[in-house]
C-alpha cells in the first residue's frame, strides 16, 4: 500500500518501450506505458505522474505535440524526452518548451535511473513546497472564518431575530458544531430575550428547545476535552498485550458500528487474524486504543460515497503493528477529495472539520476533535498516524485506480 512514484511513458518502438518500462519497474517506480501521444494524453491528468517521459518522433501525435499540451494542461509537470536527434539546436528548440531533461537513443540504461531518481526527487519537492504554500491558505482562510464571526457578532442579534431563518441557521449552526462561538450566541440571546414577570424570567420556546438539543453535544465535547487535558497532563497506564489482544479490540468495536449504522448502508471489513498475532507485544492501553478504532472507523464511514465498504487491515512487520482504515475518497460540499497532502498536517488540529456540512446518517458531534483525539492516543503509545490519499486497483471497478483514504497507524513492538 505504500504510496509508489508513477511515470508516464510514450514510446512507439515496442523494443525501446519494454525495455525503459521493465527497468524502471524492477526499482520500483509505477509504469504506464503507451505506444502513441494520443493514449498518452488520454491517459495523463495533473498530479496522477511525477514524470512524463516521451519520444519526440510518433506517428501521429508526435512527442513535441503531446509535451505542448500536457504543459497547458499542468506548466508544472516534469517532462522528460528520448530522442535520436543529437544536434545542439534541435536539442534547445526541444528544451525551449518547458522539459526538464533529454535522453539521446540509444539509452544507456544507469545513466536514465541516475537522472530519472534526480527528477522525482525534484517533483517531490515542488510538489511538496507547493502543498505547504496551499497549507497556509487554508490556515488564512481558517482565520478569516473566525474573524469574519467576530464582526458578524459584534451587529445586534435581534435584527436577525426578524428573519424567518433566524432560528434553522442557529440550530443549523450549532448541530453541525460551528464551534462555541455560535452557542454563546445562543445564550446570549436568551439573556437578552428572556422577561422578567413576577419573579420568573420567560424566554421563547425556540431559544429554549436549541439549548435543550445542544446540550448533550456540549457535555460530549467537555468530556472530549477532560480526556485530552488528562492525557497531556498525566501519562496513562501502558502494559504488556499480544497483538491478537488488539485485533480482538478491533473486532469488537467493528461489530458495534456494523450494528449501530447498517441503516447507513455502508460496512466495515476487517482483515483475517494472524497465528503470529499471539506471540507479538506491545506496550498498549485497551481502554483507549478502542477510542481510536471507533473514531476511526466512524471516520471513514463519514467520509465516504453512498454503500462503501470500508477495510481494516491489520498486520506487522518486525518492527510495528501497522493497522489501515481504508475507505474509497468521498468529495465535500467544498469540492475537497480525500486527504489532499496540503490537508495532512491541519486535519489533526483541534476544531478544524474539512467538511463544514451537516453529517445526517451518523449521529456524531462533528465538532473537529476526533483525529486530535485519536494522535495523542497513538503518540503516547510512541506511535504515528498518518492519513493520506492513494490510488489503488484493488478498490477500482475498472483499469484505472480509484482514489481511495488510508489512515494508517504504526506502534512500534516489544523486541
Amino acid at each position: 500500500m505504500n504510496q509508489k512514484n508513477r511515470i508516464l511513458i510514450a514510446e512507439d518502438d515496442p523494443s525501446s518501450g519494454q525495455l525503459l518500462q521493465d527497468f524502471l519497474r524492477t526499482h520500483k517506480y509505477e509504469v504506464d506505458w503507451f505506444h502513441n501521444g494520443k493514449e498518452a494524453l488520454d491517459s495523463y491528468s495533473p498530479n496522477k505522474y511525477n514524470i512524463v517521459i516521451s519520444d519526440i518522433e510518433m506517428p501521429g501525435m508526435d512527442g513535441r505535440e503531446l509535451v505542448e499540451k500536457i504543459k497547458s494542461i499542468d506548466p508544472s509537470q516534469i517532462v522528460m524526452i528520448t530522442t535520436v536527434h543529437n544536434d545542439p539546436s534541435e536539442i534547445i528548440g526541444i528544451m525551449q518548451n518547458g522539459v526538464y531533461d533529454y535522453f539521446i537513443k540509444p539509452i544507456k540504461l544507469v545513466d536514465v535511473i541516475n537522472r530519472i531518481n534526480n527528477a522525482v526527487e525534484y517533483s517531490n519537492l515542488k510538489t511538496y513546497a507547493s502543498a505547504i504554500e496551499k497549507e497556509k491558505l487554508i490556515r488564512l482562510e481558517e482565520q478569516v472564518r473566525w474573524f469574519k464571526w467576530m464582526e458578524e457578532r459584534k451587529n445586534d442579534v435581534s435584527q436577525a431575530e426578524s428573519k424567518d431563518s433566524f432560528f434553522y441557521n442557529l440550530r443549523t449552526s450549532l448541530t453541525q458544531g460551528a464551534g462555541f462561538g455560535q452557542l454563546v450566541t445562543v445564550l446570549e440571546k436568551l439573556v437578552k430575550s428572556a422577561k422578567l414577570e413576577d419573579n420568573r424570567y420567560w424566554i421563547k420556546p425556540q431559544l429554549m428547545e436549541i439549548v435543550q438539543e445542544n446540550l448533550l453535544s456540549a457535555r460530549n465535547a467537555i468530556n472530549t476535552f477532560i480526556e485530552i487535558d488528562k492525557m497531556a497532563s498525566d501519562y496513562f497506564q501502558l502494559e504488556k498485550i499480544n497483538l491478537d489482544s488488539v485485533y480482538k479490540s478491533i473486532e469488537r468495536s467493528i461489530h458495534e458500528i456494523n450494528s449501530a449504522y447498517r441503516k447507513t448502508g455502508k460496512s466495515l471489513q476487517l482483515s483475517e487474524c494472524k497465528p503470529s498475532f499471539e506471540s507479538k507485544f506491545i506496550m498498549g492501553n485497551l481502554q483507549y486504543l478502542d477510542k481510536c478504532w471507533k473514531e476511526l472507523c466512524i471516520n471513514g464511514l463519514k467520509f465516504s460515497p453512498p454503500n462503501s465498504n470500508i477495510v481494516i487491515l491489520v498486520n506487522h512487520t518486525d518492527t510495528d503493528i501497522e493497522i489501515s482504515f481504508i475507505n474509497p475518497a468521498y468529495t465535500t460540499n467544498s469540492k475537497i477529495t480525500g486527504i489532499p497532502i496540503e490537508y495532512e498536517n491541519i486535519i489533526f488540529e483541534p476544531f478544524y472539520r474539512i467538511d463544514h456540512s451537516l453529517n445526517q446518517e451518523l449521529e456524531t458531534n462533528d465538532l473537529g476533535l476526533g483525529l486530535s483525539y485519536v494522535k495523542n492516543i497513538i503518540n503516547q503509545h510512541n506511535g504515528t498516524i498518518r492519513l493520506q490519499n492513494h490510488n489503488d486497483h484493488a478498490f477500482s471497478n475498472s483499469d484505472s485506480p480509484s482514489l481511495i483514504v488510508v489512515a494508517q497507524l504504526k506502534i512500534p513492538l516489544l523486541q
